[in-house]
C-alpha cells in the first residue's frame, strides 16, 4: 500500500507528539539548611549540601550575636560562600536579641550586619537575584521578624516602607532572566491562617495570630506576568510549637507553594523525628545516633515534584538517609492550590 503524502504528514507529527511526551526532564534536588541556632557541623553539613544540585539556607545562625557568637558567625558565612549555599539572613543575624542581658528591645547591629553581608559575597541573597541554568533565584527582604510593618530595618535599606520593599521583590523578579523562580525569604507571608500552626502563626504567645510579612505578601499579589514562583522556600516558623504540637510545613499561597525548612534542633542526637505532611498526617521514627535535616526539593525540568525531610545519620555517608514525605504530586496532586489563602 502506498501511503498519500497527507497520511505520511500525519505520522510523523504524531510520532513527534508521542517522542515529545517521552523526553525525559533532568531531575534537579534542591537541599536547604533551616535555621541552624548553633546546631551545624560545617565538616558533615557541607558534605551533604554540597551533593545537591542547588543550596539554600533560610538563616538564624545563632539565638544572639554578641562577643563569640559573632566571631562564629563571621566562619560560618565564610563556610557557607565556599560551599556554595545561597544565604537569606534571619532575624536573629546581626540583632542583638539576648534575653538575659538588659538591652532593651531588640537592636540592629549595622557593623555585624555588614560583615556577614560582605562575608558572604555573591551567595547573600537579601534583595537579591540569581540566574541560575534553567530557573532564578529571586531573595526577599533579609532580617525579617514577621508581623505588621518593617521591626528590623536590613542592612542598607534603613528607610525602607513595606510597600518600598514590595515593590523591590518585584523588581527583582521581573528583572530574573527565566519565568520559573525560586523564592528564599526568612519568614513566609501575610496571610497563610492565624492559628498557631499555621505556616506563619505565632505560638510563642497569647493570642495566636498571623505572623507573615506584609511586604512579601503585598509583592506575591503582585508577580509578573508570564514569571512562575516554583516554590518559596521560608523558614522562621519552627516546626515544634511552644507548649507542644507540630506546625504545617506547606501550603499553597496565591498558588503557589510555600514550604518551611525549619526544623529546630536540625540536629538530634537521640529521640523521636517527626514529620506533619500537607494533609496533617504524621510520621514517627525513632533514632539512636546522630542525625542531620534537611528539607528537600525536587524539581523535574522546571516543575515542583515532590517535597520531604531529609534526615542524614552522622559519618555515614554511603546511605541515601530517611526521606520522610511531606508532599507529592502524584499523591497530593494540586488539589490544594484550590484551597489556596486568599
Amino acid at each position: 500500500m502506498v501511503r498519500s503524502a497527507a497520511e505520511m504528514l500525519a505520522c510523523f507529527f504524531m510520532s513527534a507528539i508521542i517522542a515529545s511526551n517521552s523526553v525525559q526532564w533532568p531531575t534537579m534536588i534542591i537541599r536547604i539548611m533551616g535555621d541552624p541556632h548553633n546546631n551545624l557541623d560545617m565538616e558533615e553539613d557541607g558534605y551533604w549540601l554540597s551533593q545537591a544540585d542547588v543550596a539554600l539556607c533560610t538563616g538564624d545562625f545563632a539565638y544572639h550575636i554578641t562577643g563569640r557568637e559573632r566571631s562564629l558567625s563571621r566562619k560560618v558565612m565564610e563556610f557557607l560562600r565556599d560551599c556554595g549555599v545561597y544565604t537569606i539572613l534571619g532575624n536573629h543575624d546581626g540583632i542583638n536579641h539576648r534575653p538575659s542581658v538588659n538591652y532593651g528591645p531588640a537592636e540592629t547591629e549595622p557593623g555585624c550586619q555588614t560583615e556577614m553581608v560582605e562575608t558572604l559575597g555573591d551567595y547573600y541573597m537579601g534583595y537579591q537575584c540569581v540566574d541560575l541554568e534553567n530557573l532564578s533565584l529571586v531573595g526577599g527582604r533579609p532580617f525579617s521578624n514577621g508581623n505588621s510593618g518593617i521591626q528590623h530595618k536590613p542592612f542598607g535599606y534603613r528607610d525602607i516602607t513595606v510597600e518600598e520593599s514590595a515593590q523591590k521583590i518585584v523588581s527583582l523578579m521581573e528583572a530574573a532572566a527565566h519565568d520559573n523562580i525560586i523564592f528564599l525569604s526568612h519568614n513566609g507571608p501575610k496571610g497563610m491562617g492565624e492559628d498557631r500552626d499555621s505556616m506563619c502563626g505565632r505560638d510563642w504567645k497569647q493570642p495566636a495570630m498571623d505572623w507573615g510579612d506584609e511586604d512579601l505578601a503585598l509583592a506575591l499579589n503582585h508577580v509578573p506576568e508570564g514569571k512562575n514562583i516554583v516554590a518559596l522556600v521560608m523558614g522562621h516558623m519552627h516546626h515544634h510549637l511552644r507548649g507542644g504540637g507540630w506546625r504545617r510545613r506547606m501550603a499553597f499561597y496565591k498558588g503557589y507553594p510555600v514550604v518551611n525548612a525549619a526544623v529546630v534542633p536540625r540536629i538530634v542526637r537521640k529521640g523521636v523525628i517527626t514529620t506533619r505532611n500537607i494533609t496533617g498526617e504524621f510520621k514517627e521514627k525513632k533514632i539512636f545516633q546522630t542525625h542531620h535535616h534537611f528539607l528537600e526539593l525536587e524539581l523535574e525540568g522546571n516543575r515542583l515534584k515532590e517535597v520531604r525531610d531529609l534526615w542524614v545519620c552522622k559519618g555515614n555517608r554511603n546511605s541515601l538517609g530517611t526521606k520522610m514525605l511531606i508532599w507529592r504530586e502524584s499523591i497530593h496532586g494540586w488539589g490544594q492550590r484550590e484551597k489556596s489563602t486568599e
